[in-house]
């Protein structure tokens, strides 16, 4: 992915020319203003498909840094806060739905999730209904499974990937996280605190964690 807010420059060109060499193509896009990322998430099975929930995520140019972990009732408020209606939001799920029963679920069997976002243009607030399918379990499906199967229902927090070069970084962040954030339940979920979901050692260099607020 390679950004661009003023003029084409020799060294664009070039990146262009090396993509289109190794890939065959390249697509331009705009830059919006953009508000909120999330995705409609979809389970297809024996050519039938259901939809599994809401995912609301933040990205940094583009690469995926976290979900939160909300109900879906909550990102649906975020959403309309937004200036969404929740009559859009139920239209386009409908249509994407049938979209997927007709060319998707014939042939594919599993999770998938559908990335889109919010923006801003001329002061009005739209919608980009599908950036991408994603014909996998999707981070965002991930974390939807995780809040409904072991976040009290009355909480909220994030799914984090993390990634460090630097060797034990993360395990000294883990521990410290650990004692600044000690974990509680609430019976068998999680009521407060931080959460590794990945082992965790002195030459770790990813882990996936939550932080329940």
């Amino acid at each position: 992915m390679c950004w661009s807010r003023d003029t084409m420059t020799d060294s664009r060109r070039g990146w262009c020319r090396n993509v289109i060499e190794k890939q065959g193509s390249v697509i331009g896009e705009p830059i919006y203003d953009k508000l909120l990322d999330f995705a409609l998430e979809f389970e297809c099975r024996d050519g039938q498909v259901s939809f599994a929930g809401y995912s609301l995520f933040e990205t940094e140019k583009g690469t995926y840094r976290s979900n939160f972990l909300l109900s879906n009732e909550s990102v649906v408020l975020k959403l309309t806060e937004c200036g969404l209606s929740s009559e859009q939001l139920l239209s386009v799920q409908q249509q994407l739905q049938t979209f997927i029963a007709i060319e998707i679920a014939p042939n594919y069997s599993g999770m998938l999730g559908i990335d889109m976002f919010t923006y801003k243009e001329n002061e009005q607030v739209k919608l980009h209904p599908c950036v991408e399918i994603n014909l996998r379990m999707t981070m965002g499906c991930v974390a939807h499974i995780f809040y409904d199967r072991f976040v009290a229902s009355d909480k909220s927090g994030r799914f984090y990937i993390d990634h460090s070069p630097i060797p034990g970084a993360l395990y000294t962040d883990h521990l410290q996280r650990e004692t600044n954030l000690p974990l509680r339940l609430n019976g068998e979920r999680i009521a407060k605190g931080y959460l590794s979901l990945t082992n965790i050692n002195p030459s770790s260099h990813y882990r996936v964690r939550v932080e329940i607020e």
